[in-house]
């Protein structure tokens, strides 16, 4: 074998297994390119059907004590404005307060009073979705809200 030959073959074989490192590399590339504009793509497609059915009320809510808290979406479908709680219902329970709740310590009237529920009489008119709001914003557990403060309030009121 000739000088020539034998370089020329020292050269080839690595510069050939380097195209081909070179060409995996680049095909490699271009398929993880294609799998992240198809991974955004449905995201962004994801994103619309949220929007497009995200419902139209969002609570935001800080209370004294605790970090800012924000509830939306399918965290609240019962969710009504705060003005239905508001009618009358100061002179329907004029003669009760939240502190007659049993587990209602001032943090907590301070906190609720905060989110615009006063009376006792708002307290008795709440719902599942209400719980839940206050559960998760007051960090209480939903149980002692329904068993103790509803069933307080209501008793009060004699609202069954």
């Amino acid at each position: 074998m000739s000088l020539f030959a034998l370089l020329s073959t020292a050269v080839a074989i690595p510069l050939g297994i380097a195209s081909v490192v070179i060409v995996f590399f680049y095909l490699r590339a271009r398929s993880v390119e294609r799998k992240k504009a198809a991974l955004e793509q449905r995201r962004q497609e994801r994103q619309a059907v949220r929007e497009a059915v995200r419902p139209a009320y969002t609570v935001n809510a800080t209370t004294s004590f605790s970090r800012p808290v924000t509830i939306s979406g399918d965290s609240m479908p019962e969710f009504r404005p705060l003005s239905f709680y508001m009618m009358e219902s100061s002179q329907a329970s004029a003669g009760h307060t939240l502190a007659e709740i049993p587990g209602l310590d001032a943090r907590l009237q301070h906190a609720l009073n905060d989110l615009g529920y006063t009376s006792v009489e708002q307290v008795a008119r709440w719902g599942r979705a209400d719980v839940r709001t206050v559960s998760a914003i007051l960090g209480v557990e939903q149980g002692v809200i329904e068993g103790t403060w509803i069933v307080h309030a209501r008793t009060l009121l004699s609202v069954v």
